[in-house]
Formats: C-alpha cells, structure tokens, sequence
C-alpha cells in the first residue's frame, strides 16, 4: 500500500483527479448560475412589457383623450406618436432580451461540453462509467442548434413580442402618415391597409428571429469545432 501511495504517477492520477472534481463543480454552479440569470432576465423583460402595456392603455387618461364613446380601441390621431414611441422603447428592450437569451444559450452549451470534457477524464479510466452518463463525453455535443437547454421557450416568448410589437409599429407608422381624414376619423381602407402591413412586418421579425438565431448558432459552432479534443462519431452540423 505504500509503495503504491508513493507512486508518482498514482500520486499524478489523484491530483488530476481531484482538480477536474473541482473544475466540474465550479462549471456546473456557472452552467446553473447562467440558467437563473436567463429565467430573470426573461421576469425583467416581462415587467417591463406589464408596465408599458398599462401604460398604453391608460394613456387616454394620461393625455386627456377619454376616447370615442361605444368604440373598440379607438384611433385617437393625438394618441398614435406617444403610443408608438412606447412600443419602440417595449421593441428596443425586446431585442436586446433576444439577444442576450442568444448569449445565455451560447454559455449554457460551452458549460455542457466543458462537463462532458471532464468526464472525458474519468470514462476513459473506467469505461463502465459510460452508461451512467447522460451524454457521450465528446467536447462537440450537445449542439449549439440544440433546442433542450431551457431556454427555448424564453426565446419563443420574447420572439412573439417582438413580432407584436413589430406590428404594431408598422400599423402605427401608416397611421401616422396618412392622418384622419377631415372629421378627425380614419376611413376602413386605411384601418385595413394599416392592419395588413401590421401582420406582414410582424411575420417578417419573425422570421428575422429565427435567421439572426441561427446565424450567431453557427459561428459559434463553427468556431468552438477549433477546439474540440474529443470529436463524436457524427459530430453536430
């Protein structure tokens, strides 16, 4: 037994050992620490868009505008620049929430492949301990593009607001240009034409959402396969 204590190389096995123990703790507190500050970031968000909504619709009262007696959300011309700046500032926040879930995603999945590079470590010491982990100890999995990290409901969430909110500053901005018409009312053609244009940029952010989403995936992948040292099989596209 003593002998094998003085072993240097058993001595270097321990020591490595006991350093990834520690590496893999400290990486899965930041990989649980990334995940909560992603969920707040998303409450954050969410408040804000409570607060401007409310804000939206008692500002009739704010402005002295009581509104059109018996109408549905009536277009009041006096109302349209303030409501409109609101929801850009609602947009502007919406997109930098986007963005910064992006990242979160991003870090989340480095943290993921640092832990399965540790366990690399130890599999390759004792390869029964293959099947008691939740993936193979390749540095290149999971994917960046992978959907089961948590945060693709937050980015769903945040990319059907934004596309809201899109649309309504395009229906906004048709309203503005055009004006009522001399009875300070809109006529139905341009209620419509707004309307339209509305629900045509807001499937247009949309899809904006998903190409920025995929575009920033894969040039984080891209540039992550330069430092894979333990390369699955079927490495992700």
């Amino acid at each position: 037994m003593t002998d094998l204590l003085d072993n240097p190389r058993v001595t270097e096995e321990a020591g490595s050992s006991s350093f990834l123990l520690a590496e893999h703790e400290r990486v899965a507190n930041l990989y649980l620490h990334n995940a909560a500050m992603g969920e707040r970031r998303i409450s954050i968000h969410l408040l804000f868009v409570a607060g401007g909504g409310t804000l939206l619709l008692n500002l009739p009262n704010f402005m002295g505008q009581p509104g059109v007696p018996g109408g549905f959300f009536p277009v009041i011309e006096s109302l349209l620049l303030p409501g409109t700046v609101i929801v850009l500032l609602m947009a502007v926040e919406g997109i930098l929430t986007f963005h910064r879930i992006i990242e979160r995603r991003i870090r989340a999945t480095e943290y993921l492949r640092a832990i399965n590079k540790i366990n690399r470590f130890f599999a390759d010491r004792d390869p029964s301990l293959l099947k008691y982990l939740p993936w193979l100890p390749h540095d290149d999995s999971p994917a960046f593009a992978g959907r089961s990290l948590g945060v693709a409901d937050l980015r769903d969430v945040v990319a059907v607001l934004n596309s809201f909110y899109a649309g309504a500053l395009g229906a906004g901005a048709v309203l503005l240009f055009v004006g009522p018409d001399p009875a300070q009312a809109y006529r139905k053609p341009v209620i419509l034409a707004a309307v339209v244009i509305g629900v045509l940029l807001a499937l247009a952010i949309w899809w904006w959402h998903g190409w920025y989403e995929n575009r920033i995936v894969r040039k984080e992948e891209s540039e992550a396969r330069k430092r894979v040292c333990f390369p699955s099989p079927d490495p992700p596209s």
